[in-house]
């Protein structure tokens, strides 16, 4: 006869309050400078930030991120897409992105990996040239500027630098009238851009006015006017890739890791992935590292649970559940849980404009009410 194990349980209910001696010797907090960072739109989340949608086949995933990125896009948060997608041809939502033809991938599998470098490289690219333009290249003009453009007063470090920039910014705006041309929707980073594009004045000999442009007088082109890079890479239709294995050698987890970081302080690369499951669709490092999820309607009542185990704890399983059937409810339709909310009470949208609340958050809010309710009638 088997004996009982007993159980040994662990009363954490407070019965006295154990003494403390306070030290004080660290400072409370640190005192960090004020860092550089994306403009985020205040009605959703802090950019970059990193997104899973999750459903079936035909449950509108791609359709639905399409409506945020392009109205992030002519918006001025996005200033350049990225897509992944071996069916990108077939995808019409998808084509109503301003995506310059040299970022779209439809290359299958084995490409994706050197895909994902050279992506990162132009994020990088982009940053630096950013970086220069608004920094260093600024300053050099001003004292340009400064001179009433006579390089004879300059420092020779200043005239080199300025000389051998021009070249480069040339390229750049011949590039940018280039894919203005060539893009089938237009970029409103692109146009912003153009806008303010000097044109270089016809090349003219000494005159008695002080216009000349002969060596001592060189023109040179202003800074260049630009959106903060804010690029998207969006993943479509790539499950069972090598994108999704669960390798910790996987280039993917390592980018996504380290998404906020690339290009440096005040940068970073945003990054969708657009999946038909939970846990096989979206390896573990990854769903940890993915700040917004969109929910679509599924039978399978095991996925459910499980996403309400790794993402919806902020309530009830029995809240989760109600919030979950309500949202999806309607075809299309999605739960949008976010992870990365400063107020828990905003964790919960269904689709992208309906905040809904648990019951659990209704419960605390009213008693926070009549809590203030009570405090007024005391005051």
């Amino acid at each position: 006869m088997s004996k009982k194990r007993k159980v040994i349980e662990y009363d954490d209910t407070p019965k006295q309050k154990s003494k403390e001696l306070k030290l004080s010797i660290l400072p409370k907090q640190l005192v960090i400078p004020k860092q550089p960072k994306q403009k985020s739109p205040p009605q959703y989340f802090s950019l970059p930030t990193t997104i899973a949608a999750v459903g079936p086949r035909g449950s509108g995933k791609t359709y639905n991120l399409c409506i945020w990125n392009k109205w992030m896009c002519d918006n001025g948060y996005f200033t350049r897409v990225y897509v992944i997608s071996p069916t990108y041809d077939s995808n019409p939502p998808l084509h109503l992105l301003p995506i310059r033809p040299e970022d779209i991938y439809k290359d299958k599998g084995v490409n994706h990996i050197a895909n994902l470098s050279e992506i990162e490289q132009k994020v990088e690219a982009d940053a630096h040239w950013y970086e220069l333009m608004t920094t260093k290249y600024t300053e050099y003009y001003e004292k340009y500027k400064k001179v009433k453009k006579n390089v004879s007063k300059l420092e020779k470090e200043v005239v080199m630098f300025l000389r051998s920039m021009q070249s480069s910014i040339r390229n750049f705006y011949d590039n940018y009238k280039r894919l203005k041309a060539t893009m089938t929707v237009s970029s409103p980073a692109i146009e912003y851009t153009l806008r303010y594009y000097v044109a270089p004045p016809e090349t003219r000999i000494e005159t008695m006015l002080e216009t000349m442009h002969d060596d001592t007088h060189p023109w040179f082109y202003p800074p260049v006017k630009m959106k903060r890079p804010c690029p998207l890479l969006f993943i479509d239709d790539c499950s069972h890739s090598p994108l999704y294995t669960v390798s910790h050698s996987n280039p993917l987890v390592n980018l996504t890791l380290r998404h906020r970081h690339i290009g440096g302080v005040g940068y970073g690369l945003s990054i969708e992935f657009a999946v038909q499951t939970f846990l096989s669709g979206i390896p573990k490092a990854l769903r940890g590292n993915t700040m917004q999820f969109l929910c679509f309607h599924t039978y399978d009542l095991k996925t459910i649970d499980d996403i309400y185990n790794e993402v919806g704890s902020y309530c009830s399983k029995g809240a989760f559940m109600k919030l979950y059937f309500q949202a999806t409810k309607d075809r299309h339709d999605f739960l949008l849980i976010d992870t990365n909310c400063n107020n828990r009470h905003m964790t919960f949208r269904k689709g992208w404009d309906t905040i809904i609340f648990a019951d659990d958050d209704l419960d605390s809010i009213d008693s926070g009410n009549e809590e203030d309710d009570e405090s007024e009638e005391e005051s």
